[in-house]
């Protein structure tokens, strides 16, 4: 009976260690429903969530197709998706900081939508604001030019005391869609068919 609990602590120990990284961080992957949105944010707010720790578990840096004519900016990282995902994710771009080191936001974009539950999302962090289309591109004098896609924003705050002395953080989860002619109004049944993700963070003072 000893040798049977040992086998199975042991057995418990090996997988808890398939779920977090040295600094006891949660396993990332990609987001293909409102929960795994969820478990994207809780370690994308953690601090000490770097550049490195990105491309570690999202993909490899400098591989990337740049066949369909997107290039990086300055403070920008195009990621290869790791070739088990290769046939979901068409992108992944990381924003960084001036130092190089810290993260500002994770762009995930999918070559297939995915179907996320707006009640779900809605429930965990409140109601969402729309997020500004971008400018179209439009033929010159197009009469009817819409924007390339509408979405939703929702926004997560973690504790207070896993903050830096005098920031405040805010995660901003953006959903893009593909484009309508109205905004989209969603009841909390609906599923909402995102083609890609923005995760942002947003420093702020306490006092703002």
């Amino acid at each position: 009976m000893r040798k049977i609990n040992l086998i199975l602590v042991c057995w418990l120990l090996l997988l808890s260690l398939c779920f977090a990284d040295s600094a006891g961080q949660r396993r990332v992957h990609y987001p293909k429903n409102a929960d795994d949105i969820t478990a994207f944010v809780e370690v994308f707010s953690q601090i000490n969530f770097s550049v490195n720790d990105a491309s570690k578990y999202l993909g490899v840096v400098n591989k990337a197709n740049h066949d369909d004519g997107f290039y990086p900016g300055d403070f920008s990282i195009l990621l290869t998706p790791f070739p088990s995902d290769q046939g979901e994710i068409k992108r992944v771009v990381l924003d960084k900081g001036v130092d190089g080191r810290k993260l500002d936001a994770v762009q995930i974009d999918y070559l297939k939508p995915v179907s996320i539950s707006y009640g779900e999302l809605r429930e965990k962090y409140g109601a969402p604001g729309y997020l500004k289309p971008p400018a179209a591109l439009c033929a010159r004098h197009a009469v009817n030019c819409p924007p390339a896609f509408v979405g939703y924003s929702f926004s997560f705050m973690p504790d207070r005391e896993s903050l830096a002395t005098g920031k405040r953080l805010e995660v901003a989860i953006n959903l893009e869609m593909e484009w309508s002619k109205e905004v989209p109004h969603h009841s909390d049944k609906d599923f909402l068919v995102v083609k890609a993700i923005r995760f942002k963070r947003i420093w702020r003072d306490q006092e703002d």
